[in-house]
């Protein structure tokens, strides 16, 4: 799923390409990813005007329209975004397709039609309405703040880092990397963590975030002290290089750490 760093290049990409241009025809081709509109109304609201602006908070990206409404962008599992200069270019798994009088097009795709698209009155009235937290990447987000929110939580610390309801932006792959930078365990309650613990888990997430984003969220190019290399059957602790990487399910999703590295709880912990 696209996480923070992904749509924060996703924005950069349709900030770069697909303002200013009149919007002359909007082509749904799965309609399952709409909300709140059928597309035909879809299509009339957006039609005529042009995208002006760009934002985005935490997985979701908003485009606002030149009328004064917004349009949101979840990327749900698989989805994306391209630009097509050519009227018969048809990518595969489009979705939703925004065609400009430039000839050229935005398409919104996804190959599993898990994501979302729908239009709002402005992004901050659309995060209050949706409770998600603020961005991990929020400027004025404290270790503070972060703190006052582990604090008050008794669930292993990724759970919390993944609740898009306390902190958005995180998900899974993210997850494991911010922890395993902070040299904690991905189990160990999120209560339990003294100050020290909380500002290297603060630093490491604006870190890996920001490193990210640097990188174009191209996997390939992060740095190979990176967990996210290892996450496979045998993969080895890029920092001790001793340790073999351990897996387990948390909250439905395979989570993956350094027994060495990340310690701090039993391992009939891990069980539970």
């Amino acid at each position: 799923m696209p996480e923070l760093p992904e749509v924060e290049i996703f924005r950069r990409y349709a900030h770069s390409v697909a303002l200013h241009h009149p919007i002359v025809h909007v082509e749904v081709k799965a309609p399952v990813l709409l909300s709140g509109l059928p597309p035909d109304q879809f299509g009339r609201r957006i039609c005529g005007q042009a995208f002006t602006e760009t934002a985005r908070h935490g997985k979701h990206l908003f485009l606002k329209l030149s009328g004064g409404s917004w349009l949101m962008i979840h990327f749900g599992m698989t989805g994306g975004l391209t630009y097509v200069r050519s009227r018969g270019e048809c990518p595969r798994f489009t979705g939703v397709r925004f065609s400009f009088s430039n000839g050229h097009a935005l398409v919104y795709v996804s190959a599993r039609k898990l994501g979302q698209l729908c239009l709002t009155a402005q992004p901050a009235s659309f995060v209050t309405a949706r409770h998600l937290g603020p961005d991990a990447l929020d400027p004025c987000l404290t270790p503070q703040d972060l703190g006052r929110v582990l604090r008050s939580r008794k669930r292993a610390v990724k759970l919390v880092l993944m609740d898009q309801h306390l902190i958005a932006g995180i998900g899974n792959l993210y997850a494991d990397e911010i922890l395993f930078q902070a040299r904690l365990h991905p189990f160990q309650p999120a209560h339990q963590l003294n100050c020290r613990q909380v500002t290297r888990l603060f630093r490491a997430l604006r870190h890996v975030c920001t490193l990210a984003i640097a990188r174009d969220a191209n996997p390939s190019r992060y740095p190979r002290t990176w967990l996210w290399h290892a996450r496979f059957a045998g993969g080895r602790c890029p920092r001790c290089k001793a340790s073999v990487v351990h897996a387990a399910k948390l909250g439905s999703r395979t989570t993956y750490w350094c027994p060495q590295c990340q310690r701090g709880i039993s391992s009939s912990q891990e069980q539970t």
